[in-house]
């Protein structure tokens, strides 16, 4: 139970700590896919990583993650051909699960970046960790929990069992020096 206690804390922290690097310390960006029209390749509930990617470094291929134009929302679609007669690239898109490519175009200034890494259905734990329960469940009952185990420790904390078990070590290491031990 100790251990699982503190397995549940450190996984918090240690993805949390990541988030926040990657984040911070690059350009690199965090988005979550909530919708299947990139399926099977990107499935429902995935996080996505996100580098910017310079316009004419997107190619056909690519899966790009981009604001749509008069859109309220991001999209996160493949790249299924470029225009490149104006100033700015001007890029075409198709969700893998769509069988025709969207209504629009995609211009340079609307692309966020290009997908550099998926992770399968941990943007559904990501939204559930920013909901009131989420963070219950992930952040305050562990570090209850670990708390708990603390008190537990302290108040069960007897100068009587040091001594106790100071007394069996000796009378182990006695009993070795008396017989042969396999364990000395």
């Amino acid at each position: 139970m100790k251990n699982l206690a503190y397995l549940a804390v450190g996984l918090a922290v240690l993805t949390s700590l990541w988030a926040v690097l990657t984040v911070s310390l690059t350009d690199w960006g965090i988005a979550t896919v909530k919708s299947g029209s990139m399926e099977p390749a990107i499935p429902t509930g995935s996080m996505l990583v996100v580098a910017p990617a310079a316009p004419d470094a997107i190619k056909v291929g690519d899966t790009i993650l981009y604001w749509p134009p008069g859109g309220s929302g991001r999209v996160t679609h493949r790249v299924v051909d470029v225009d490149t007669t104006g100033r700015e690239p001007v890029f075409f898109t198709q969700g893998d699960a769509n069988t025709a490519r969207d209504p629009y175009s995609v211009p340079a200034g609307n692309v966020i970046g290009k997908v550099h890494l998926t992770i399968p259905y941990m943007g559904t734990l990501a939204n559930f960790i920013q909901t009131r329960t989420g963070f219950i469940v992930l952040f305050a009952l562990p570090a209850v929990a670990l708390a708990a185990l603390v008190i537990r420790d302290i108040v069960t904390f007897s100068p009587k069992n040091k001594r106790r078990a100071r007394l069996l070590e000796l009378r182990r290491r006695q009993h070795c020096l008396n017989r042969t031990c396999a364990n000395r």
